[in-house]
């Protein structure tokens, strides 16, 4: 038993860490914050996946940028960056800081993080955010169904009219 408890320990402390390693694999990937329902402004440090230290849910659940991140092999490309994995209008680039996507400056934050000029992460790449570039077809709350922390409750009363 405690050898099964140890393994456990020692498994989950590699998953925690891991999930540092790819922070670092992308653009601001440590100053990535999330404004939740209570306007509360949370750093999310695990930007690819649905939970974070601050929220439960499943921490190995993957969102949008997560699945799309995983399918470019863990790495910060120019694909990557010019797409938009949230659906809500604004590039994963733009999100992150990182609204270059050349090839150039791509492959500059590669070879020499430092060099390429950063702005401030404006939202967040897989969690919808409603703003004036999201498509009038996307609905961001079924988008974020499945990420508890953009799950609001319903401010709309019902209608009691006969």
């Amino acid at each position: 038993m405690l050898m099964h408890t140890a393994f456990l320990v020692i498994t989950c402390i590699a998953c925690v860490l891991s999930f540092a390693t790819y922070t670092v694999r992308i653009p601001n990937g440590e100053n990535v914050t999330y404004t939740n329902c209570n306007n509360e402004e949370i750093v999310w440090q695990q930007v690819g996946h649905v939970a974070n230290e601050h929220i439960q849910g499943d921490p190995f659940d993957r969102n949008a940028f997560g699945k799309a991140f995983y399918n470019a092999n863990r790495a910060w490309t120019v694909q990557l960056c010019s797409d938009d994995s949230d659906g809500d209008g604004i590039s994963n680039g733009e999100e992150l800081g990182f609204p270059s996507c050349s090839s150039s400056d791509v492959m500059k934050w590669h070879t020499k993080p430092e060099s390429v000029l950063l702005t401030k992460p404006s939202g967040h790449p897989g969690i919808c955010e409603p703003n004036e570039k999201t498509p009038i077809d996307v609905d961001c709350d079924f988008q974020n169904q499945n990420i508890p922390a953009a799950i609001c409750p319903s401010t709309a009363t019902a209608n009691t009219a006969p």
